[in-house]
Parts: C-alpha cells; structure tokens; sequence
C-alpha cells in the first residue's frame, strides 16, 4: 500500500490563506503517512522534505502549491531544472535565469500516467486539467529536487496546483478564476485513488 508524504504551502505573495496549506490540514486519506506546510522557501522547502523522508520511508510524495489564475487542480506533468522569477521567497531571496542543479537534467518526469488521469476526471466531472510546467518559482524548485533526489529510489512523487478559492478573489480583477475546496478535495481524493 502506498505511503504518502503530502505537503502544501503556507501563504505567500500578500494572500492570508492559501489553499494547499488548508487541504494538507484537513484533508484526509488512509494512504497519508505524514503531512507538512512548507515556507514558500527555496532551502527551506526541500531541507523540511529531506529531513522526513530521512524518518519515514515513503512510496510517493505529493505536493501541492497555489497557482493563481487557474480554474481548475491542475497535475504537473514535468518539473525543469530552472528558477525564474522576480518574487522573493520567505528568506527574501530571488533567482533569475538560475539552474537548480548545475549537472541535473533538463526536467523531470513524474512517473504518474497524467493524461489518462484527466480522461477519467472528465468522465466524472471533476475540475483537474493536466499542465505541463510547475513554473519557475518555489514550487518548481522543490518538485524538481525531491525528483532529483529521490525517483532513483523508486520514489514517485508529483507536484499539483490548486487555484484560488473564492474569498481569495473577492478584491482581485473581476473573473479571476477560483474554486470551492470541496471541489479541490474531491479532485485530490481522485488523485490518492490512483496511486
């Protein structure tokens, strides 16, 4: 039976929620061995997965972050081997045009079959729509290095990004794309039955 490491993120950017942080806490699953809200932090982020995979032994680890702007929970198909953005992280730090390991590959694969995922997901009317970059940021950061560290291991893991909920959106620009979080839990309740 799979054994999961489930994390989120605590908020960032200005907001005062952010929804994996919410679903890591209450989101509920025989498969979860352990759970963790991460600093949106680039040491720190993966420094806090290394240290608990070092206590527990997992099959997967599944991340989750917020991506602002997406209408639907979205599984990452690939990570790259690249940080790009004029956002600081928690530790005020930025990285621009930077590679994460300097001899790592190019991107990672998650070794989940995404694309049958979404066919089943639209048979069932759940809101998940398979995407192909985790981005540049801290999220992309942290799904590339535990696949760096840990897919030779037979470690699985997958990065999935949620959108905002909708009290996040409520003094943003008008159509800003949001979802309930009991649509986000029913979508990562699909997601754990694949695993």
């Amino acid at each position: 039976m799979s054994k999961v490491l489930l994390t989120g993120f605590s908020p960032f950017a200005g907001e005062s929620i952010n929804p994996s942080e919410l679903l890591v806490k209450q989101f509920s699953h025989k498969k979860i061995l352990n759970r963790l809200v991460l600093p949106v932090s680039y040491e720190q982020s993966f420094a806090l997965v290394k240290s608990e995979t070092q206590r527990h032994h997992f099959s997967d680890i599944i991340m989750l972050g917020q991506a602002g702007g997406r209408s639907k929970v979205c599984p990452e198909r690939f990570s790259v081997n690249l940080l790009d953005s004029t956002l600081p992280d928690a530790d005020q730090k930025v990285f621009q045009e930077s590679k994460i390991v300097e001899s790592g590959p190019e991107a990672y694969r998650t070794a989940f079959n995404l694309a049958d995922w979404e066919i089943q997901a639209k048979k069932k009317s759940l809101p998940l729509s398979v995407s192909n970059s985790a981005g540049t940021y801290v999220c992309n950061y942290l799904a590339y290095q535990v696949a760096h560290h840990y897919s030779h291991l037979g470690i699985r893991s997958l990065f999935v990004h949620l959108p905002y909920l909708p009290e996040q959106t409520l003094n943003k620009q008008a159509e800003t794309p949001s979802l309930e979080i009991s649509q986000m839990e029913l979508v990562l309740n699909f997601i754990f039955e694949q695993i």
